[in-house]
């Protein structure tokens, strides 16, 4: 599996991004994921050069209707890893399909 760079985000990028940025280094460190995280708010997507952003469903919904040019996942709860590493492992499959 090739490396991965991922971008968590939200509208404002303070509580629910960092709590969910927190908890998918945590599910990448336990699973040995080659995944690099960053974060940010919404301003900072245009900007990101990986090719994966990770965010709430609201937000994951509106970034997929611009049509952004990353793998787009949605966690509906930021502090539940066994939902982060499912959608982390979809995400993954995806990519390296490509």
């Amino acid at each position: 599996m090739k490396n991965h760079k991922a971008l968590v985000a939200c509208r404002a990028g303070v509580g629910s991004s960092l709590m969910l940025k927190i908890k998918v280094n945590e599910v990448v460190k336990e699973n040995n994921y080659p995944l690099e995280v960053e974060h940010s708010s919404l301003d900072g997507v245009p900007g990101f050069t990986g090719d994966m952003l990770i965010t709430l469903p609201d937000v994951a919904e509106e970034l997929i209707e611009k049509k952004v040019p990353y793998k787009v996942v949605a966690v509906r709860n930021v502090v539940d890893k066994k939902e982060i590493k499912g959608k982390l492992e979809e995400a993954f499959a995806e990519l390296e399909g490509e």
